[in-house]
Order: structure tokens, then sequence, then C-alpha cells
């Protein structure tokens, strides 16, 4: 599985932190550091984090908005993506060919 559509974006540098599973296989997450979200998606705790860290690792918010192609269970109206599904697809994101 993967995202059909995903956009990741900085967010306000006092955004507070926010997650959501919505239906439809749809994933939000706001104002969260790139150590937050790896943390999230790899299920480590901060002391397997990777040592010396650039100062943007820890500081600068992103929000991620990322919607499934393909659902993995529900009816059509509201398709159910398990969790473990959704992480795998977040730890499969990379750079759009061309770009």
């Amino acid at each position: 599985m993967e995202f059909g559509v995903a956009e990741i974006k900085l967010s306000l540098p006092d955004a507070q932190p926010r997650r959501a599973l919505r239906p439809g296989g749809r994933i939000e997450l706001e104002g969260l550091t790139m150590r937050q979200i790896i943390q999230a998606v790899w299920d480590i705790s901060m002391d397997e984090l990777l040592a010396n860290a650039p100062k943007w690792f820890t500081e600068t918010k992103y929000s991620v908005i990322a919607k499934t192609s393909t659902a993995i269970s529900g009816p059509a109206a509201n398709p159910v993506v398990g969790i473990d599904d959704l992480k795998a697809m977040v730890r499969a994101f990379r750079q759009p060919h061309g770009v």
C-alpha cells in the first residue's frame, strides 16, 4: 500500500502537535518535529534516536496530510486502514520522480 496523495509542508513554529486518523485512510499530522514523526512511525524511543542530530530535527515543525489510494477493509464509503499500514506508508515516503 501507498498513499495516493501526500503533502508535507512546514507548520507554523507555534503550532501545537496534533495527530489524527480520518475515515477513508487519511492521516493528518500537524506541528510535529521530524524527531516526533520518526518516533511515531518507527516506534522508537528517544534513547534510540540519532546522536548529534541537527537543530532543525528537534525544532522545525511539519504538517503531513496524506490519503491512501487503497483501503484494507470496510465499506466503500468509509474504508478502514490499520495504524501499522499507515505507519509503513509514511516510512515509504519518497521524493516524486523528476523533482
